[in-house]
């Protein structure tokens, strides 16, 4: 007499594709798997798994791999559960053992811990995950740079805390995702360390400022007339001050006089220009002329 046909509940289709039974792990750890779904909705939440592991019942690799790709954020509701992944072909089928049934073993802890997947296409080849030890990963001198770039971004940078709370005894990542980390912080932290170009608007600013001070002080407090000549001297002398601050050479600075006499005016709305004898004086608006300007 004839056995029974093995069908996948996943898909429930009869194919040429290989139909693995389940065991006692497999079934436990797709049972956990199942409650997950149900309670967030997921895809393949209506899957029917046997009560228990019979001839009967089983799966198709890909469609169990499938149905294990549940993303991390869902498990957080949930008690862990890798201590029940198969660990070896063996659990998966009461057959020989085959590279489809160890990649499917251990399916949903291999992922990048870079971009959170399996494989990863460079140059029309796949790249695959070699597995490595969480120890060796944190202390090997291959990803020793790595770390410490991760470090240097503090114990708020998302990815270094990731790395270091895992629990699993392993970590995998690709190659190449690995070198544009290393090279996309390593690149930040060069922008963080070092100082930014200083412009002549900034130059220009930080000596404005403390002409503000002098006028405050002296024209304002004080109701003394300035000549807008003695001024312009004035600001080239704290410009040429703030520029040697910088270690900056003090040469053509685009200092406009035009521009110098705006900016007073618009910060200073108590002041005026007057104009004596041609030239112009900076003066509070009620500032009586006599001979005493400076």
């Amino acid at each position: 007499m004839e056995s029974e046909p093995v069908i996948c509940v996943i898909c429930n289709d009869i194919t040429d594709e290989k139909t693995i039974k389940f065991t006692p792990t497999t079934l436990k750890k797709s049972k956990s798997i199942l409650k997950i779904r149900k309670l967030h909705g997921l895809k393949y939440n209506d899957v029917s798994l046997p009560g228990q592991v019979n001839d009967t019942s089983g799966y198709h690799v890909k469609c169990y791999k499938n149905f294990l790709a549940v993303m991390k954020k869902y498990h957080q509701s949930e008690p862990s559960t890798s201590s029940n992944l198969p660990t070896s072909s063996s659990d998966l089928s009461n057959t020989s053992t085959s590279s489809e049934d160890t990649s499917v073993s251990e399916i949903s802890d291999k992922l990048c811990v870079f971009c959170q997947k399996k494989w990863k296409l460079v140059k029309c080849k796949f790249q695959n995950l070699p597995p490595v030890s969480t120890a060796e990963a944190f202390h090997s001198s291959q990803t020793k740079d790595l770390v410490q770039v991760l470090k240097a971004f503090g114990d708020n940078n998302e990815l270094y805390e990731k790395i270091i709370k895992t629990t699993s005894p392993l970590v995998y990542y690709h190659n190449s995702c690995k070198s544009i980390a290393i090279h996309t912080l390593q690149s930040e932290m060069k922008v963080m360390k070092s100082p930014q170009k200083k412009n002549w608007r900034y130059y220009h600013q930080q000596a404005f400022n403390e002409m503000k001070i002098f006028i405050s002080e002296e024209v304002i407090t004080k109701k003394r007339c300035f000549s807008f000549t003695y001024l312009c001297k004035y600001y080239a002398e704290l410009l040429e001050e703030v520029l040697k601050k910088h270690n900056e050479e003090y040469a053509d600075y685009n200092f406009s006089t035009q521009r110098f006499e705006a900016r007073i005016l618009k910060r200073f709305k108590e002041i005026k220009i007057i104009k004596i004898d041609n030239k112009n004086y900076i003066a509070l608006k009620d500032y009586l002329i006599d001979d005493k300007v400076c």
